[in-house]
């Protein structure tokens, strides 16, 4: 049986005249499995990833099959492919309700329903532009895509645009 323990998670310290338990091992890969377990929920999980083949103006981004209550933040970042024009708008429900203009390196929009599909559409979006938005009467049970559009309607997200959406679990 360990005489001390650690400060922090009670794990077994032996002296050299404890005798070691089996017992004491387990418990103590309980508790580090425990922790481990409560970091990995912490952690951003990959939901989807995809690289466009094509050409597109829009680039819809379909958010329709998200369980919003699963999720605290939903992180979306696009790498627009080489020769995308700079002249697109990253847009929820069309180009009236643009969150910016996009960069030609990174884009990355953060939204926040933390766990709540009724929650107000929130969140930050970072790109050439950036701004923070909220749509106090579109609740997330409501956003069902993002678009990249055209300004003037014939501007493209080129063929090598790459999306990454990942989350942090409630």
């Amino acid at each position: 049986m360990a005489t001390n323990h650690t400060a922090k998670f009670g794990l077994c310290l032996w002296e050299a005249e404890d005798k070691v338990l089996r017992a004491n091992f387990n418990e103590d890969n309980e508790k580090i499995d425990e922790v481990l377990g409560e970091m990995n929920d912490c952690r951003l999980h990959l939901i989807r990833e995809f690289v466009t083949t094509e050409a597109q103006n829009p680039l819809r981004i379909d958010l329709s099959d998200f369980d919003w209550s699963e999720w605290k933040t939903v992180h979306l970042d696009v790498i627009p492919g080489a020769g995308s024009s700079e002249n697109m708008l990253f847009a929820y429900f069309g180009i009236n309700s643009n969150v910016g203009t996009i960069s030609p390196t990174w884009n990355h929009m953060t939204l926040c329903p933390y766990g709540q599909k009724d929650m107000p559409l929130s969140g930050i979006y970072f790109g050439k532009s950036s701004c923070l938005f909220h749509l106090y009467n579109i609740p997330f049970s409501m956003f069902k895509w993002v678009d990249l559009i055209s300004r003037s309607g014939s501007d493209t997200m080129a063929a090598g645009t790459k999306v990454i959406i990942r989350g942090e679990k409630v």
